[in-house]
């Protein structure tokens, strides 16, 4: 779903609701795969008069699948249930991306030159989970769970030639 406003004047905006599901069949069991973000919810703003532009965008997705560890009760020892692949999910996701660009007219075209930061408020976007086995002072064994984000803010400058 998509609703986008353009007033006359320097203000537009949008805001849309996108509800997806990605499987992958195993077997005979519908797995959700490892990208599957079943809500996402981009809200947006642009201010623009004459050569300047100003965008903000918040996104939202909710978390994506991933696998817990089961332990066996009795050993202490670690294993992947097949049944509950993907079942667990991380946390949920919000970006705050911003951009300020200027269009100069040229003889052939137009020259955009632009500055913008993505995830400005540097959230992390959980991705991805290790287990680091670690040897305890008594000789047991314990696992440790990292997940690891995908990127902090991140500031780009950059030029586009229209032509």
């Amino acid at each position: 779903v998509l609703m986008q406003m353009r007033p006359k004047g320097p203000w537009c905006g949008w805001l849309s609701y996108t509800w997806s599901q990605v499987n992958d069949r195993i077997g005979n069991v519908d797995v959700p795969r490892s990208w599957d973000q079943r809500h996402a919810i981009n809200l947006g703003v642009t201010w623009a008069s004459g050569p300047w532009t100003a965008t903000l965008v918040n996104s939202y997705h909710s978390g994506w699948p991933t696998t817990s560890l089961t332990f066996d009760p009795r050993t202490g020892v670690p294993s992947i249930d097949p049944s509950v692949r993907n079942r667990s999910r991380l946390t949920d996701f919000n970006s705050l991306d911003m951009r300020l660009s200027r269009t100069f007219i040229m003889p052939r075209g137009a020259l955009d030159v632009f500055a913008e930061v993505s995830n400005a408020t540097s959230r992390e976007n959980a991705c991805c989970v290790e287990y680091e086995v670690r040897q305890n002072e008594d000789g047991s064994v314990s696992y440790e769970r990292d997940v690891s984000s995908w990127l902090p803010a991140v500031p780009s400058i950059g030029v586009l030639w229209r032509y």
